[in-house]
């Protein structure tokens, strides 16, 4: 049993250290367990970044292997707190539409069914804040659980430049809905 889970595990490996071409047929889950990579150019130069976790810090590594090679490195050069809790910290973590006091999720389905966030950035004296789209709001509860920010919802034409035409394309969509144009 355990020469057949170590053996899987390592052709998993070798698909994952693919490189050129291959490095499309990589197909990585969209759980969010966000990990800290280094990336080191040829010249010489580091560069650390975030990335949504393990597999999507591998498939750019195979998709850029020719300039450079990346290593995941401690997460707190990077920024990322694990917290070791399935509550969400911030129990007032609430926006235009609903309170969210509520169990982290382990995983979320992709149902588009976008949601916009307002993610407050930490360490800040004055209000600093920037807006993100998420596939839906199962994905806004993981993020704040795993990065541990404050995070609101917020009317989805918070997240777009042009507001009112999505604001007006919503509301056409639900008079469609409601067969107003019937």
């Amino acid at each position: 049993m355990i020469n057949s889970l170590r053996n899987i595990l390592i052709m998993i490996l070798l698909i994952i250290s693919t490189s050129g071409e291959n490095c499309v047929d990589i197909l990585c889950s969209h759980v969010f367990d966000e990990v800290c990579g280094m990336a080191k150019l040829r010249d010489g130069t580091r560069i650390i970044m975030r990335y949504k976790n393990v597999c999507y810090m591998k498939a750019k590594e195979c998709e850029l292997s020719s300039v450079m090679e990346i290593n995941q490195v401690a997460d707190e050069l990077c920024g990322i707190k694990k917290i070791q809790t399935r509550r969400i910290m911030d129990h007032a973590i609430s926006g235009g539409f609903q309170v969210c006091n509520h169990s982290c999720p382990l995983s979320c389905t992709e149902m588009y069914e976008p949601v916009c966030a307002k993610i407050k950035k930490p360490d800040k004296i004055i209000d600093s804040h920037k807006f993100k789209t998420f596939v839906n709001h199962c994905h806004v509860d993981l993020f704040s659980c795993t990065s541990g920010l404050n995070v609101t919802i917020e009317p989805l034409y918070q997240c777009y430049g042009n507001g009112r035409f999505l604001s007006f394309m919503q509301n056409v969509a639900m008079m469609k809905y409601i067969h107003i144009f019937d």
